[in-house]
């Protein structure tokens, strides 16, 4: 029974963050429209989930760590 409940409430949770998020778009849409207001605000919406995804997930890492353990070991004596 645990793990059925604990499904259905992180679905119940997805669900829920679902249906908010296409209020709050229906809303931006009805009070901005397709104006430069609406633009400005899309595009500093996505930029901080760019960042963390970029940085935090794991795509920095993967293209640094390699590169920067190269350029340390090449410069050891």
């Amino acid at each position: 029974m645990g793990l059925a409940r604990k499904f259905f409430t992180v679905s119940g949770f997805t669900v829920i963050s679902r249906v908010l998020g296409i209020i709050r778009e229906m809303l931006l849409a009805h009070f901005l429209g397709a104006s430069a207001e609406m633009d400005a605000f899309n595009a500093a919406y996505k930029f901080p989930n760019f960042f963390r995804r970029f940085f935090a997930d794991g795509g920095f890492q993967s293209v640094f760590v390699p590169y920067f353990t190269d350029f340390s070991v090449a410069k050891k004596p």
